[in-house]
């Protein structure tokens, strides 16, 4: 196992209402070993386009603590737009997140 990927819950989620409809968040870790090799990359395409085409999820939130430089990267460079900022508890200061998939 060289990581992780998972969703924070269901799709359309109570909190997520305020960012975006018919929305899920997810994460990930790619464990110190195994990074830099595009696995954390290869996951969340992964999971965005699983979540899309089965359950027809056009929206996805991940937050990245913006000391995180190579997650700040990979999800810029996925098209992720900043929507926000949150203070998380356990986290501290997080950015927020959003990618819309459309369905044609």
């Amino acid at each position: 196992m060289v990581g992780l990927v998972r969703f924070h819950s269901s799709p359309n989620p109570e909190y997520l209402k305020d960012y975006a409809n018919n929305a899920v968040e997810f994460g990930y870790e790619v464990f110190k070993a195994y990074r830099k090799n595009g696995y954390a990359k290869e996951a969340v395409i992964a999971i965005i386009n699983w979540a899309n085409v089965i359950f027809g999820v056009e929206n996805f939130i991940v937050s990245v603590s913006p000391d995180n430089e190579n997650s700040l990267n990979l999800i810029s460079g996925l098209g992720f737009k900043k929507i926000g900022e949150i203070m998380d508890d356990v986290d501290g200061l997080e950015y927020i997140f959003l990618m819309n998939v459309i369905n044609d």
